[in-house]
This record gives C-alpha cells, sequence and structure tokens, in this order.
C-alpha cells in the first residue's frame, strides 16, 4: 500500500500511515500526531527521524537543515513543549532570547519557541520578512504603523516592536513601496 500512495505517506507505527502534509501539532512526550485538534494518531518512536525529516523539523543552530528552507512553515514548542506547524505567513516577528540559543515566534497562533539563533533563522525568512534590530525580525505585511521618533513599528492585532536607527531607512522604503500603512 505504502507504495502507492506517494511520498507525502509516512508509516508512523506498525498500524498507522499519516499524510505528513496534514499533521498540524505534534507531542513528542505523548508520541501523538495531530492532523486535526480532535483527529490524531499515536506514533512510534522508532518513526521519529522519518517524520522529523518529511517535516523539515530542525534545530535553528546551525545552518544545517536551512537547505529545506523552501517550506511554507516552521516548527516552534509552545509552553507544554507541543510541536506547532506555523505557516510563515502568520508569523509577526521573531526575536531572540537573551542568553540562550532560543527564539521566540509570535504569530496569529500565539507566542511559541525554538531552538537556534536567529542569524541562521533569518536566512529561512525572506520576501517580507526584514531585520527590524540586531536581535528581531518582522513581517512587513502585518506592519500598519511606523512612528519614527519613538522608533516604534505597530503591527495587526495589537503587536509591535521597536527598530533601531540604522534600519530606518530600509523599513521606511519597503512600506512605501507597499503603499499600505500608516506612517508618521
Amino acid at each position: 500500500m505504502m507504495k502507492r500512495l506517494g511520498k507525502e505517506f509516512l508509516k508512523v507505527s506498525a498500524s498507522a500511515i499519516v499524510c505528513v502534509n496534514k499533521i498540524i501539532k505534534i507531542d513528542k512526550q505523548s508520541h501523538i500526531l495531530f492532523l486535526r485538534d480532535d483527529l490524531f494518531c499515536v506514533y512510534a518512536r522508532t518513526h521519529w527521524r522519518e517524520i522529523k525529516e518529511a517535516l523539515s523539523i530542525h534545530s535553528y543552530r546551525t545552518d544545517k537543515g536551512t537547505e529545506q528552507c523552501k517550506r511554507d512553515y516552521i516548527f516552534a514548542y509552545d509552553k507544554n513543549y507541543l510541536l506547532y506547524k506555523i505557516e510563515k505567513s502568520v508569523v509577526y516577528f521573531i526575536e531572540s532570547i537573551t542568553e540562550s540559543h532560543r527564539c521566540k515566534v509570535i504569530s496569529q497562533l500565539g507566542i511559541h519557541e525554538l531552538k537556534g539563533d536567529l542569524s541562521v533563522l533569518e536566512k529561512e525568512l525572506t520576501g517580507n520578512f526584514l531585520k527590524c534590530r540586531r536581535n528581531c525580525i518582522v513581517n512587513m505585511n502585518y506592519v500598519v504603523h511606523v512612528n519614527e521618533k519613538e522608533k516604534h513599528l505597530q503591527l495587526q492585532e495589537g503587536f509591535s516592536c521597536t527598530y533601531e536607527l540604522v534600519r530606518e531607512k530600509e523599513i521606511i522604503r519597503y512600506l512605501k513601496k507597499e503603499n499600505n500603512f500608516l506612517y508618521f
């Protein structure tokens, strides 16, 4: 059966096959793959390596794994150490956590963390993502207001972040090109 299903299907236990594109959340402690909040299956620990590879789950501590950056999502942990699939398009901004090799991901799905350095993750976030400070990358699609006086970016849903003066020209240039924000 596996030969006929295609590459997007993966055997995850002796009695379960899943479409990896449908996985939205992973409970590594209980070995559960969630396809929806109310639909899940258990995976065998021995299949974790294949699952991880199929979903391009990797640490952002080194460039290893970033060759798969064509993916439209990243996986990050919540406070209960569940891994969530987060589409890059719903990320507001990502900032590094001081004195650790971790980053905080602020998105429409909430606040999550991932292992790694912002500089490595930055290579995977292209297009509408700009570095606004040394330790923060912002999705410019969500910027609705720029306060030049206070060096402050207002994002949708009430989120905000500051930016460095040296990055101001690039930010303003990008927003003027897109022409979809309030500016003063």
